[in-house]
């Protein structure tokens, strides 16, 4: 059975609100009307690995990667601001300063990108090395409406080990953090059947901080211990950027893996023990699928992530969201039922109303597909589940971005080795 409506284009989709409690006045029924899918990119080069950001005025930028012509592993990351006006993409700037030099593995490893007040650009992104699971986090910076200028590497250890998974976001107050998984203090391979090793050689999560807006970041340091080595953290901004909250997995000595939030509130300097988002007691691999999260205006926490669970019964998407600060978490709440043995991507969102907008991948007549819902403030419940992407490929890693006036949804789209990246927009409801 579908658990959705396709998304036509020139088609508009009544949305009725779910039970829950009325914050404002606006009516239960709403009408989400997405606009026609739009091809990103060169079509000739596999586009893949969409990422919104958008400015602290409100202009959205999507960021993704694709094939550098004539090599065989190498990709190149792009970014480009969107055009209100037009309904178009602006003219792409390359990021990275060697052609070719993107981990090509994509996935929650893609690069991303921070904007400042200034409209500058600030981006993170992984390289590899010839050795399996080696790389260095490189950096970039262009000034507004500029080309990047040459890439530096983050990472301060000289080690060729694992460095993956980077974030990177600024701060209200102009600060630009970055948080990446990192494998210096590993000691060496471990026999996976002894959980304990592992967890004591596990990868860790490190941070560098940018006092210019990501020209130039300071030495690395250490801020959270036992980190699931395959899942991007994420990094979200509280009391006008006086409180840091980062997510991410952690592995406990049993080898689960559950979601944590860890806080500083002396800049970034130091960071509280992990506390735990949701006690799923998932056991498994590397799942290759962090959590989302963001904050609202009134700084409330919202996550959304994708967990096997303890049994193939709880599989799903799932949300909470956290109202004092990241101390402690709502019990969880299932947006989505989905098939277990899989890896499933999220983003969520806020926008100008403190509306949650969520999108998720699930399986579709075995194919994975996209899926939007959106919660609006002082509700319990999540609008109808709309699919977003057409049925006619695989449709994976989800993006998603609100502006003053809409909703933008990003993803890739795969038919046999070729990929392309699809982009979507509608107007916020309620507006």
């Amino acid at each position: 059975m579908r658990r959705g409506l396709v998304l036509l284009a020139g088609i508009s989709l009544v949305v009725s609100g779910c039970s829950g409690t009325q914050a404002d006045d606006t009516p239960l029924t709403q009408v989400l009307s997405l606009n026609e899918e739009m091809t990103v990119g060169n079509l000739q080069n596999n586009a893949a690995d969409a990422y919104f950001k958008v400015s602290p005025s409100g202009e959205v930028f999507l960021g993704w990667t694709e094939d550098n012509p004539g090599e065989e592993d190498g990709r190149n990351a792009f970014v480009a601001s969107w055009n209100t006006s037009s309904k178009q993409l602006g003219e792409p700037r390359r990021v990275n300063g060697d052609p070719g030099e993107v981990n090509r593995a994509g996935g929650d490893n893609r690069p991303k990108l921070t904007i400042g007040s200034d409209g500058s650009v600030a981006a993170i992104y992984a390289t590899p090395f010839p050795e399996y699971h080696t790389g260095y986090i490189q950096v970039a910076h262009a000034e507004k409406g500029e080309a990047f200028s040459p890439s530096s590497t983050l990472n301060d250890d000289g080690k060729a080990v694992a460095h993956a998974f980077p974030n990177i976001a600024t701060s209200p107050d102009g600060r630009v953090y970055t948080t990446w998984i990192d494998g210096r203090n590993r000691t060496g391979a471990v026999p996976r059947d002894d959980p304990k090793a592992m967890m004591n050689m596990s990868s860790q999560l490190f941070m560098a901080m940018s006092e210019d807006g990501g020209r130039t970041y300071g030495e690395n340091y250490l801020i959270s211990k036992a980190i699931c080595a395959c899942c991007v953290p994420n990094i979200v901004f509280l009391d006008g950027g006086k409180t840091i909250v980062v997510s991410h997995r952690f592995v406990d000595q049993d080898s689960v893996r559950d979601h944590v939030a860890i806080r500083s509130t002396d800049g970034g300097k130091t960071f509280s023990d992990p506390v735990t988002i949701s006690a799923d007691g998932w056991v498994t691999g590397c799942p290759h699928a962090g959590i989302s999260i963001t904050s609202d205006s009134e700084d409330r926490i919202h996550g959304l992530w994708f967990t096997g669970g303890r049994t193939e019964e709880e599989a799903g998407i799932y949300y909470t969201f956290s109202e004092d600060g990241g101390l402690s978490f709502e019990p969880r709440q299932l947006v989505a039922k989905t098939p277990a043995k899989t890896v499933l991507h999220t983003q969520v969102t806020t926008d100008k109303n403190d509306t949650v907008w969520a999108t998720w991948v699930n399986i579709e007549g075995e194919k994975p597909q996209i899926f939007l819902a959106h919660r609006r403030r002082g509700q319990t419940e999540w609008s109808p589940t709309h699919q977003v992407s057409d049925d006619t490929a695989n449709a994976v890693l989800p993006s998603l971005a609100v502006d003053a006036e809409n909703v933008y949804i990003a993803w890739t789209e795969k038919k046999g080795e070729g990929s392309q990246v699809k982009l979507r927009w509608a107007p916020l409801v309620g507006d």
